[in-house]
């Protein structure tokens, strides 16, 4: 598995916050899109809209598999709070840095955009210092690329 997070994901994703079109509360277990709707979603929008809902990409997996989106941000309408914070402890539990600091950034977007997290929520913490060590692991991984 070489999961990447996908940056056009995220860019759809923060603009989705910056437009209202987001849910601050709820439980993900409960807001989670079926697998009936993920067909159909998929079999309505394609592929690529498909994968602007995931955080990350799987680049080993088939394109056209569902396999290949990784850390689904909403329910394609709107993006789930909920979601983003399954997606950071799922990321933090695979070690999958540059995910979770991109699932922080996009929590802290929305808690910005709604006037702060919802009363006892999980409220990642150090967003900085993630995004900073995400990016010094990506340099070290790419300086041997570049030396070769």
């Amino acid at each position: 598995m070489a999961v990447q997070v996908n940056d056009t994901s995220i860019d759809f994703l923060s603009a989705r916050i910056t437009e209202g079109d987001y849910v601050h509360e709820g439980t993900w277990q409960d807001d989670r899109p079926s697998n009936d709707a993920e067909i159909s979603f998929i079999e309505e929008h394609g592929w690529n809209e498909f994968a602007k809902w995931h955080l990350a990409l799987d680049t080993q997996a088939n394109q056209f598999s569902k396999r290949r989106y990784e850390h689904l941000a909403g329910d394609f309408e709107k993006v789930h709070r909920s979601a983003l914070v399954t997606a950071y402890a799922r990321a933090e539990r695979l070690g999958f840095s540059q995910v979770k600091a991109a699932a922080t950034r996009l929590i802290r977007e929305m808690d910005e955009a709604a006037g702060g997290p919802p009363e006892d929520a999980l409220v990642p913490q150090d967003a900085e210092e993630e995004t900073k060590e995400a990016q010094q692991e990506e340099d070290a991984t790419e300086a041997p690329k570049a030396a070769e």
